[in-house]
């Protein structure tokens, strides 16, 4: 039931670049709220905070504004969620837990790495995946 959830979870993502500007603009196609769950990686350049969980309203969209230092990390969506983003009866594998307990992590998410702005080497190139994380279920 979980990942036929997590499938039917409409999530559009858009990527660009305008004016020098490096933005993720998420929009939310689905008939319910959902929320976009941040984690930068360790080794990140630098950090959007996990707790920069933002709710999206059906026909809304949300904007993460990257840093020029690069960064590199993941987004997924939630839903069923508290007022806090946290809680979700869907994609919710970090604690806190709803009561019924963290679902298993097997999230559909979008990983992203940003090189530094303006660096021309193979390291300042910009990629990103989109992933089903520890299979499906």
């Amino acid at each position: 039931m979980q990942g036929r959830l997590l499938g039917n979870v409409l999530f559009f993502l858009l990527f660009f670049q305008t004016q020098g500007a490096r933005n993720i603009k998420f929009v939310n196609n689905c008939k319910f709220p959902i929320w976009v769950s941040p984690r930068s990686n360790p080794d990140s350049k630098s950090v959007i905070p996990t707790s920069d969980i933002r709710k999206v309203n059906p026909g809304n969209q949300v904007t993460y504004v990257i840093n020029d230092a690069g960064w590199a990390g993941r987004f997924w969506p939630k839903a069923k969620c508290d007022n806090n983003g946290q809680n979700c009866g869907v994609g919710q594998s970090e604690r806190p837990c709803p009561p019924q307990g963290c679902s298993p992590p097997a999230e559909t998410l979008v990983e992203f790495y940003f090189g530094r702005k303006g660096d021309t080497s193979a390291a300042g190139e910009n990629f990103y995946d989109v992933s089903l994380v520890d299979g499906y279920r």
